[in-house]
């Protein structure tokens, strides 16, 4: 056993600090401690209130922005201190550590959307026949020039609008991916790693039956932003992939491409790569939560 001799409380060998008043535990002997006068009036002098910001406290307990521990791509399932059993089950550090690993993914997902979205318009890899002669153009060099010179050539109409689509597009998945990332920094900068969302809509212990799937119903129909975001995003790289197959066969809107296409591409093989491992993490949490 172990004493906090400021609160003196007891606590099991395995706490080094007080959750009380956060000060180092002292290793006391199992046997009882003779009662007399002066233990009597020491256990019941009333303490005064002291500030808690004036000394350390234990991390494991206190810190808002809980330390990640082991791998970044490891779940892992700490046991529940017994300071923590009257907490949510959201609020406990093996789901915040867990989430926040989760979180730190998402932002490397996000900041591949932006990349990738950018470079697609921005980065000259487009290669495409006006006349006799091949050019290079980026989505947005290639609008103006299709919408320049319409009637030099019957497919330039068709081209600029299809090019334009893609431009605007792939702006309004930037923009979201932009403000969808800046909101996980803010939201991270608070302590919320999405945790309680996320125990809410794969937790399935309920006493009632009734209220379980209610609240399953409500995760259901509830829309996610982030997941609508990735819906689009998946569309943009559909049409990524269109383009890739119509050089090779139609060439309708690209001749084919510049080696430069290969910058868009690492980034789209890192968002899949994240996206993948999210999923993994996401599911062995789910399984851990539900297990407890």
């Amino acid at each position: 056993m172990k004493k906090c001799e400021f609160c003196n409380k007891t606590f099991d060998d395995d706490i080094e600090f007080c959750p009380e008043c956060g000060r180092r535990l002292t290793s006391v002997s199992n046997e009882e401690k003779p009662v007399n006068a002066s233990n009597i009036q020491k256990e019941t002098t009333i303490k005064p209130k002291v500030d808690e910001s004036s000394y350390k406290k234990d991390d494991r307990y206190y810190q808002k922005d809980i330390p990640i521990s082991g791998n970044l791509f490891v779940i892992q399932d700490i046991p529940v201190s017994l300071n923590e059993k009257d907490k949510t089950p959201y609020e406990q550090r093996r789901v915040k550590m867990n989430m926040k690993k989760i979180s730190i993914i998402e932002k490397i997902k996000f900041s591949c959307m932006i990349i990738f979205s950018l470079l697609l318009i921005v980065i000259p890899f487009i290669k495409f026949e006006r006349g006799k002669e091949i050019k290079t153009y980026s989505f947005i060099t290639g609008a103006i020039d299709s919408f320049k010179h319409i009637g030099n050539y019957s497919e330039n109409f068709s081209n600029g609008y299809m090019y334009t689509f893609v431009i605007a597009y792939s702006l309004a998945i930037l923009i979201a991916s932009i403000v969808a990332i800046v909101l996980l920094f803010k939201n991270s900068l608070n302590g919320d790693y999405g945790q309680k969302k996320f125990y809410e809509s794969v937790c399935n212990k309920e006493d009632n039956q009734d209220k379980k799937y209610i609240r399953l119903l409500e995760s259901r129909t509830k829309l996610s932003v982030n997941r609508t975001l990735e819906y689009c995003f998946e569309i943009l790289i559909a049409l990524f992939i269109y383009f890739i197959v119509d050089s090779f066969t139609m060439k309708l809107f690209i001749s084919g491409f510049s080696g430069l296409v290969t910058l868009p591409i690492i980034f789209l093989i890192i968002f899949i790569v994240f996206l993948i491992i999210e999923t993994i993490m996401k599911s062995k949490l789910k399984k851990i939560i539900n297990s407890k």
